[in-house]
């Protein structure tokens, strides 16, 4: 993809796909042979000389631009073969980049597409990065409610029989799933950060800036934060709940032991 050069009048799809929660960056620098591949800190450019580009984000997400689905297949394929825990499932996104020259300002976002008046890398970028932060989104919001799901059957078990069905370590594993979800969203996946491109670019912060409303990523992001309280709450209350149960129990063997024992001396006595 040219900085510089016109792209001309015409639409480019571009393509989301969340893989996973995260993607090894430096295997996937040899992921692509025949495009020139610029690696950073926190994702991969793969250029390919016909202008289709490919972004690969830490945060588990690759976004195609300009692909067509045939190429974007082979090459999830490859990016697929170094995932450390194989392919999870795909979350995706699609969108249109709407390319208009004779356009004046900055551009324009509108219902799933963006019209420029051309296609610079930076721009491409900061698409990209918001689509893939989109599809990532989603997977954590799938991920979420899949974990108030199990919740809600151990809620529903303790207020029939009052007692709770799962093991501590299944309890403390949810608890710990959470935690390791926030980080990652609030490191890698930065959803509460505006991306350097914007502070560099009145163009790209323009974008930027209407862009992320349309995609509601701030109010998903408030919705998935809102899920991971309530899951890590509901959680540590059942840990606390076990806890007193297994207390309860113990203090119930301690008396049951010294009536045994106060038993057997009256025993002896009599």
């Amino acid at each position: 993809m040219s900085e510089q050069g016109d792209m001309g009048a015409r639409k480019m799809p571009i393509t989301a796909v969340s893989l996973s929660s995260s993607l090894p960056l430096k295997q996937l620098s040899n992921a692509f042979p025949a495009a020139n591949v610029t690696p950073t800190r926190t994702h991969v450019i793969a250029e390919y000389e016909d202008q289709r580009t490919v972004f690969c984000f830490d945060f588990g997400a690759v976004v195609f631009v300009d692909v067509s689905e045939p190429d974007r297949q082979k090459m999830l394929e490859e990016v697929t073969k170094h995932l450390p825990d194989g392919n999870e499932r795909v979350f995706q996104e699609d969108f249109i980049i709407e390319l208009d020259p004779e356009l004046q300002g900055f551009g324009a976002v509108h219902f799933h597409h963006l019209v420029v008046p051309k296609l610079t890398n930076p721009i491409a970028q900061v698409i990209a990065l918001l689509l893939a932060q989109s599809a990532t989104v989603e997977r954590y919001e799938v991920e979420l409610d899949q974990m108030i799901a199990a919740l809600q059957e151990q809620t529903q078990g303790l207020s029939k029989n009052g007692r709770i069905g799962a093991r501590r370590k299944a309890i403390m594993r949810l608890v710990a799933k959470t935690i390791a979800t926030r980080n990652r969203i609030i490191g890698k996946l930065s959803l509460l950060d505006k991306p350097e491109l914007a502070w560099e670019s009145e163009q790209i912060d323009h974008l930027h800036d209407q862009l992320r409303p349309m995609l509601e990523i701030g109010d998903r992001f408030r919705a998935v934060e809102y899920k991971l309280r309530a899951v890590h709450e509901t959680a540590a209350l059942l840990l606390n709940l076990m806890q007193t149960q297994q207390a309860l129990l113990l203090e119930a063997t301690i008396v049951v032991l010294i009536a045994v024992e106060i038993g057997l001396a009256l025993f002896k006595l009599i």
